[in-house]
């Protein structure tokens, strides 16, 4: 079985490079996936046999094509080994034939970038949009 610890709430270099030793120290887990905007400050300190991953575009997934395809390119470029691309649940449930068009392209633009750079894509729901 594959278990990850997931750390994306909280941006405290301290506080995450804590939670992920423990994590790491107990054997808990066989991946770490973290914020982007924390990685570059803790990247060194993790195990280089544990999965890196981060979420790209959390929380909501609601950013521009271009925007997520920056994050996702600058994140590879930090050494990880799976992209979580969050995916706005409304981009799912919309009716209009453009907005579903547009959220394949930016998913396949997005797996065409891992693709390129040898690193996984996973897709990962923000679902706390669907109890606002």
């Amino acid at each position: 079985m594959y278990i990850e610890f997931g750390c994306f709430d909280d941006l405290i270099e301290s506080s995450v490079r804590q939670k992920v030793f423990k994590a790491v120290d107990h054997h808990l887990v066989n991946g770490i996936s973290i914020h982007q905007n924390i990685l570059p400050y803790i990247i060194s300190f993790l195990p280089a046999t544990k999965n890196i991953s981060c979420p790209i575009d959390w929380p909501f997934g609601i950013s521009t094509t271009k925007v997520r395809n920056f994050i996702s390119l600058n994140t590879i470029h930090q050494k990880v080994k799976t992209l979580d691309l969050v995916l706005s649940p409304h981009w799912l449930i919309d009716k209009e034939k453009k907005k579903f068009q547009l959220f394949i392209s930016d998913l396949q633009s997005n797996i065409d970038i891992c693709k390129q750079n040898n690193v996984d894509l996973r897709a990962m729901i923000d679902c706390r949009q669907l109890s606002m």
